[in-house]
């Protein structure tokens, strides 16, 4: 069974807990200057507070919880920037200190107000609060398909109900989601259009960022091209277990399709946007790896760890189930056939680039980079050309080519080979 780390990601500080989160430490990470744009309350000013300003975004918090010291100085930022900012609807940021007694005669947590459970939690007031015993009767109600992207109803269309805010905690994040309300737009929706993943612009990466516009054509088709088992992994941006899986998981998929060109491919979604697509497909929690092969989900991962236990089991998905198609052509192991042997040549000999940028495309998309872009503008133009070799690294199996019009660059041999002219000379 997958393990289900995602009660552990979506939830922030039980009470009771006293771990701090990275970023600001110290309860005076907590504390309101002067100046702040974050207004403090208490029982006697909430309601009153709430209803007065049609949008606010409130934070319960306590003092000594680490992940409400960690949001503290996002939190009054982001108010800073709101109350700066010309928007249809004013933003308020207000905040309680739910771990002071004095306080707690408002029982904000109870089940019949707000019923929350950890530290900090934020709320989204629009205008009524529904009373000083009854927050339930006010709470938002939802039906099926609300919230979603292109749903009427969301967050910027609600009047006199409060629900759990759902956007992140950094500063940038809150400004984004509460402008959004405010301007009356559907910010999951608005977020959606960003497309934010924890794999997204990192050109190093072999994991394809999957998402609405790519995952059924990516993933599906049943082409010879694509007679890949691909290893998908679920997850939210915004969980901790999932950050720091992630270099895990890169080097799972470096070595796997390293060991497997053109067979294994590596994949990502953010199912914290794309719920559609993880519900599709029956996933549940986060973090989240499954196996897809020729157009079907094959099986979900169970014992999900550090790197190796990603790569052991893609290669035991890969024995049970990869079947080889003659119609398939391999970029790197078509290469292979004529790729230079690196002690054949020595400093100051000639080698030339392989001409076939089909098969250099492919290659390259094997192991998880992609041709087009910088890569192809740089490197483009000298496939077929002959150089000099200026320096030779036999760890990683490159050699440092110069051309005729000195530049230099580094090729590996799978892309090089002899000369015409020294091949006819042997």
């Amino acid at each position: 069974m997958q393990l289900m780390f995602s009660a552990l990601c979506a939830m922030t500080l039980l009470h009771g807990s006293t771990a701090n989160a990275p970023g600001c430490n110290g309860v005076e990470c907590t504390h309101e200057p002067a100046d702040s744009k974050v207004t403090v309350l208490n029982p006697d000013n909430f309601h009153r507070f709430i209803n007065k300003n049609p949008l606010v975004l409130m934070e319960f918090y306590a003092p000594w919880c680490g992940h409400c010291q960690h949001l503290g100085p996002h939190f009054r930022a982001a108010a800073a920037k709101l109350a700066d900012m010309d928007l249809p609807e004013p933003v308020q940021l207000a905040k309680i200190d739910d771990g002071n007694e004095a306080n707690r005669r408002l029982r904000a947590g109870a089940e019949e107000m707000y019923n929350y459970s950890s530290y900090p939690s934020l709320l989204l007031f629009r205008g009524n609060s529904g009373g000083p015993t009854d927050g339930q009767s006010a709470k938002c109600k939802y039906e099926e398909g609300d919230n979603r992207p292109g749903a009427k109803i969301h967050p910027g269309t609600r009047q006199d109900c409060w629900e759990f805010y759902g956007g992140g905690r950094e500063e940038e994040d809150i400004i984004f989601w509460m402008s959004t309300v405010a301007k009356g737009l559907n910010p999951y929706e608005e977020e959606g259009k960003l497309k934010p993943g924890l794999y997204k612009g990192d050109n190093k990466s072999p994991i394809m960022d999957l998402d609405p516009d790519n995952f059924d054509e990516t993933i599906l088709p049943l082409t010879p091209d694509n007679n890949k088992l691909w290893i998908v992994e679920f997850y939210s941006d915004r969980c901790p277990i999932c950050k720091g899986l992630v270099p895990e998981v890169k080097k799972a998929a470096i070595n796997t399709m390293a060991e497997f060109p053109g067979q294994i491919a590596f994949g990502a979604v953010n199912s914290r946007v794309y719920q559609d697509i993880a519900d599709k497909w029956g996933i549940t929690s986060y973090p989240w790896v499954t196996s897809f092969y020729k157009g079907e989900k094959i099986e979900d991962m169970a014992g999900l760890g550090g790197w190796e236990t990603i790569y052991n089991w893609a290669k035991a998905k890969h024995t049970a189930v990869w079947k080889e198609d003659e119609n398939q052509v391999f970029g790197c192991a078509t290469l292979q056939k004529t790729e230079l042997a690196l002690d054949s040549v020595g400093v100051g000999g000639k080698v030339t680039v392989t001409a076939d940028e089909e098969l250099v495309s492919k290659c390259i998309a094997e192991k998880g980079k992609q041709w087009e872009g910088k890569m192809q503008s740089k490197r483009g133009k000298y496939l077929g050309a002959t150089g000099k070799v200026i320096e030779k690294d036999a760890a990683k199996e490159q050699l440092l080519v110069e051309f005729d019009d000195a530049v230099q660059m580094w090729w590996g041999k799978l892309y090089l080979s002899k000369p015409q002219k020294d091949k006819e000379d042997l």
